[in-house]
């Protein structure tokens, strides 16, 4: 049970353990982007040691819906692949998307010292801002990210219930 492959992505270390279907977090991270994760997943996927086993996991979403507007991101992963923080105690969040296993099990390894958080959403959406280089954003831009959020889970909502 060694990890096989390390990708680093924005200074953030995940470790792949082809064999034991896993990936390491290291324990310095409290929370895991899932974008992040999709990064590291598909360099493992392409590395050297990766090519020589099954997809780790598939990702959907990060359509967009307008200027700075995208739908969440949703990391499956597949077989038996798992997380595994190595965080000895605490919180253990999961952010940005939704992360699952297609077996339907926790995608988390067994750790009885971390407390997991994950909101998983139907409908979940990115809002970033746009225009200008400013980070602050405008009352009106954040009235039209709100409408914009509103009017994709509606649409979502219309969506399941005509059963698209």
């Amino acid at each position: 049970m060694s990890v096989d492959y390390t990708a680093t992505i924005d200074g953030k270390d995940y470790g792949f353990d082809f064999e034991d279907t896993r990936i390491d977090i290291d324990a310095t991270l409290d929370t895991l982007e899932v974008e992040d994760l999709y990064e590291a997943i598909k360099d493992a996927q392409g590395s050297e040691q990766g090519m020589a086993y099954n997809t780790i996991a598939n990702g959907e979403g990060l359509a967009t819906l307008s200027a700075g507007i995208q739908t969440f991101l949703t990391v499956t992963l597949l077989s038996t692949w798992e997380i595994n923080t190595l965080k000895s105690s605490g919180k253990f969040e999961v952010r940005g998307g939704n992360l699952i296993r297609q077996d339907g099990s926790d995608p988390f390894r067994d750790n009885s010292s971390i407390t997991y958080i994950a909101f998983l959403s139907q409908a979940g959406v990115l809002a970033t801002p746009t225009g200008g280089g400013s980070s602050v954003w405008s009352e009106a831009e954040k009235d039209q990210v709100l409408e914009d959020a509103e009017a994709a889970k509606l649409n979502s909502d219309l969506a399941f219930i005509a059963g698209a």
